[in-house]
């Protein structure tokens, strides 16, 4: 669930509304008069630098040519179609971006093999264990 489906505060100028597939194509070091203004909790940006630091880490360890700001801002199907730093505002999407870099899964991994790895651990046969004592 991304930015566009939460319910966070956002404001776009009427005047200059930006369409959603150039939305990120922005210049960080650009003064930036008449853009959307997202409202996030410390929580959310501490996600979204995790994830950031997790791909960036994990590009440079693999030696993946891709470069990690355009993953981040590419749609992904792990998410839906919304691109990683939209989505991984939300504990659920974060916690699927560290286990696709932390695992080294597929860039583009459907969200049903990810479901697939989430879902609640229910012991195998071989991991049940008498208990001690």
């Amino acid at each position: 669930m991304g930015l566009s489906k939460t319910k966070l505060h956002a404001a776009r100028p009427p005047a200059a509304a930006i369409s959603e597939a150039n939305r990120w194509i922005l210049d960080p070091l650009d003064h930036g008069h008449d853009e959307e203004t997202i409202a996030l909790t410390l929580r959310q940006i501490v996600r979204v630098t995790l994830v950031a630091t997790e791909v960036g880490a994990r590009f440079q360890r693999e030696g993946i040519g891709t470069d990690p700001m355009a993953w981040m801002l590419a749609p992904r199907r792990a998410f839906d179609g919304v691109p990683p730093v939209e989505a991984c505002v939300t504990q659920t999407d974060c916690a699927r971006a560290v286990l696709i870099h932390g695992l080294g899964l597929d860039l583009d991994i459907g969200s049903g093999a990810l479901d697939a790895l989430m879902d609640d651990d229910v012991a195998d046969e071989g991991e049940i264990f008498e208990p001690l004592g």
